[in-house]
């Protein structure tokens, strides 16, 4: 199997250093000559994220890890898991690494080497100024108590506006800055180091500017090649573009088009859909053809406390369900709160959806959505929260990839509110 590498960044003049490449591709066995350095962002030379992907599939490659050197999954790691997800049909087996910040052990780790690499003094503080954002605001609260909690109480992080008018610590007259980023270039070192410098020094700081990055730290270098091979499948990816041997279509360099955006002139037109969740603790359930969409579907039931019960003439269904050996009868959705009808006979399907819609149950139609009364989610959950994506077109690459953001996103909000509370 000929494994290949798409290592997204934001540098300049290349989007990721020639060393850490040769080190990532080292770390997921991919050849030099298919371990390719992608531009995420910024103005570096390099293909961008598609472009690199058709590049891996022309050189025939059969499993391709995408990585990045982003610190959170916000705004520009999103854009690569979607580029990802949409090249999905390209190859017989695409991965996605995690960014930096993927969870609580890695925001310790990372306070651990940045405490270690810029030790406290007395009258100064650290401050550590990084990217705008929700999802980078979120990690920079996470760091910041992790920094506290192992007695950094002198560090502040946060982006260049806020760190600007921060209140610091009584006695501090002097100031350690350092960039929270994974490069050095001219954003970190204008914004970063130029402007919230100035910033401050007119507070009557005395500053000083540390020129290095989260990847100078070996700890850190280290944790984002442990990601690079921790990559796994995007959960829930299903082709989204061309076969193998298909073609794609010239235009702006993605792999299909944009998403819409809702409620604008240009969005893909699909039935409103109202987020609704609901208690389904022993209520009964139907779920009627048990392959892989049906047994997925029967299995989120019974974790949500839901009586499962499974039609199929191979008598087949997760451990929790009751399980009928034959084919689905008219009749088999009286009493139940809500139907999954997710055979591979479409006729069959049909029925149930108009059956279950003449009787007023919800039903899902996994063939044909508009043809159900609700549609069934990417579940993204916690120990607080739970949320559900869907998609208005049947897309399910873009509902894996906002899927996987989604987690991230409302884990790291979980943490930040506990770590607040």
């Amino acid at each position: 199997m000929r494994v290949g590498l798409v290592m997204a960044g934001c540098g300049a003049p290349d989007p990721v250093s020639p060393a850490l490449l040769s080190e990532a591709a080292r770390a997921v066995g991919a050849g030099p000559d298919v371990a390719l350095s992608a531009r995420s962002g910024g103005r570096g030379a390099g293909p961008t994220v598609p472009e690199a992907l058709m590049l891996l599939r022309r050189a025939k490659v059969d499993r391709v890890v995408v990585a990045s050197t982003h610190l959170v999954a916000g705004e520009v790691h999103s854009r690569c898991a979607l580029d990802a997800a949409r090249a999905s049909a390209l190859f017989p087996e695409l991965l996605l690494a995690p960014p930096l910040l993927s969870g609580e052990r890695d925001v310790r780790a990372v306070a651990a080497a940045l405490g270690e690499a810029l030790p406290p003094r007395p009258g100064r503080a650290l401050l550590l100024a990084g990217h705008a954002g929700a999802a980078a605001s979120l990690a920079h609260l996470s760091l910041e108590h992790a920094l506290w909690a192992a007695g950094r109480t002198d560090a502040r992080v946060g982006d260049p506006r806020s760190l600007a008018q921060t209140p610091l610590p009584e006695g501090v007259h002097e100031v350690l800055l350092a960039p929270l980023s994974m490069g050095l270039g001219v954003h970190a070192r204008r914004d970063f180091l130029g402007g919230l410098r100035s910033d401050l020094e007119s507070r009557g700081l005395a500053v000083e500017a540390r020129e290095a990055c989260l990847l100078d730290l070996p700890t850190v270098r280290e944790l984002l090649l442990a990601h690079v091979r921790e990559a796994r499948p995007l959960p829930g990816a299903r082709p989204s573009g061309p076969a193998a041997g298909g073609s794609v279509p010239a235009g702006s360099g993605r792999m299909g088009p944009a998403p819409a955006i809702p409620g604008s002139a240009s969005a893909a037109s699909g039935p409103a859909r109202f987020p609704l969740f609901v208690d389904l603790a022993g209520a009964p359930c139907l779920v009627v053809g048990c392959g892989t969409v049906g047994g997925r579907r029967a299995r989120a039931l019974l974790a949500h406390g839901a009586r499962a019960n499974v039609v199929d003439p191979r008598g087949c269904g997760p451990e929790g369900a009751r399980r009928l050996a034959r084919a689905y009868e008219p009749g088999d959705e009286e009493g139940m709160r809500l139907v999954v009808a997710s055979t591979d006979d479409r006729g069959v399907n049909e029925l149930v959806a108009r059956r279950c819609r003449d009787a007023g149950i919800m039903v899902c139609v996994a063939d044909a959505p508009a043809e159900g009364s609700f549609a069934f989610p990417a579940f993204c959950e916690t120990d607080r929260l739970v949320a559900g994506v869907v998609s208005r077109t049947g897309e399910h690459s873009l509902v894996a990839a906002a899927a996987a953001v989604a987690r991230e996103g409302i884990g790291w909000a979980e943490g930040a509110w506990e770590a607040l509370a």
